[in-house]
């Protein structure tokens, strides 16, 4: 599977398809819960505990209408086209779901701690109140290491208020491992339907290689068949990168690759192990989803001792 990364003719268009699918209208679980405490009305203002009234900000997918965001407008829009970051969706997200009265799941130092939240010369309070009196000041956001995510915001000759967090996937898109598999599976179901009615090819100029496939989940193991193409159009739509590795077969039969979709900016990949049987002429394949990136480099070296 030489030059697999050439994904599908069309992925654009099938990427835009995908994402339409993705019911019931918000792009996550916590934004539904989230609207049904503040709306959905762009540019909105909602009481905060030690704030007082700040605007919202709510974002949708311009194509399929889906809610993809609601959370303070913290970050400008100059900021968030200069340097695209899903730093800016999850603080203004999370200080808006910490701030918002009533009663908690646990209390607010409790979750803080347990979600690795520092901060220097700021809190959360802080970062709302810019929402009312700094929102076009401009901030840095820094990776450190690939494992944590600092904004900071100058406030002094060589003084800056700052907030660094883990660079972690569930914490960044505010979803659990049973949601993000639950949603993967229902874009990949989707494709498969596509998939039987039309044609997505894994290579340029091949027919479609159709594939079944295995999804390793935490609430039970998934099977389903579709189009290898179409599984890596799904990933794609996520705004992964893929990379690509052959493992060593001792079976002339049977070649193996395995193939690494990265989102290193949300820190997680996932590993798509892929087994062609030429002489029976079907393909197989183990998803194994939302890996942590810290699990990568590892990734090949174990295979090769599966051998």
């Amino acid at each position: 599977m030489n030059a697999a990364l050439r994904i599908a003719i069309g992925i654009v268009a099938f990427s835009a398809w995908v994402a339409q699918a993705d019911t019931p209208g918000f792009a996550s679980d916590r934004l539904e819960r989230l609207a049904s405490r503040v709306g959905v009305e762009d540019g909105a203002t909602v009481e905060l505990e030690g704030v007082g009234s700040v605007p919202l900000r709510v974002d949708t997918d311009s194509v399929t209408g889906v809610v993809t965001h609601i959370g303070l407008r913290v970050f400008s829009d100059r900021q968030r086209r200069m340097a695209p970051s899903p730093v800016y969706d999850f603080l203004e997200r999370y200080t808006l779901e910490a701030l918002l009265p009533g009663e908690r799941p646990k209390p607010l130092e409790k979750q803080l701690v347990e979600d690795d939240l520092e901060f220097c010369d700021l809190d959360l309070q802080g970062i709302a109140q810019m929402s009312l009196d700094t929102a076009d000041a401009t901030c840095t956001v820094t990776c450190l290491a690939g494992r944590r995510y600092r904004v900071e915001w100058p406030y002094a000759k060589g003084r800056s208020r700052a907030v660094d967090f883990p660079v972690n996937h569930r914490l960044l898109l505010g979803q659990d491992m049973d949601e993000l598999e639950r949603r993967l599976i229902s874009r990949l179901e989707t494709s498969a339907q596509l998939g039987r009615a039309g044609s997505w090819t894994a290579l340029a100029n091949d027919p479609p290689t159709i594939a079944n496939v295995t999804i390793l989940c935490y609430g039970g193991n998934k099977s389903i068949t579709l189009p290898l193409g179409a599984i890596l159009a799904v990933l794609k739509a996520e705004g992964c990168d893929f990379t690509e590795s052959t493992i060593p077969s001792d079976n002339d039969s049977i070649s193996k690759q395995l193939i690494l979709a990265n989102n290193p900016s949300l820190g997680y990949c996932h590993s798509l192990r892929v087994e062609t049987h030429t002489r029976c002429d079907t393909v197989t394949a183990r998803l194994v989803p939302y890996l942590p990136m810290s699990k990568v480099e590892n990734l090949f070296y174990e295979n090769k001792l599966a051998e």
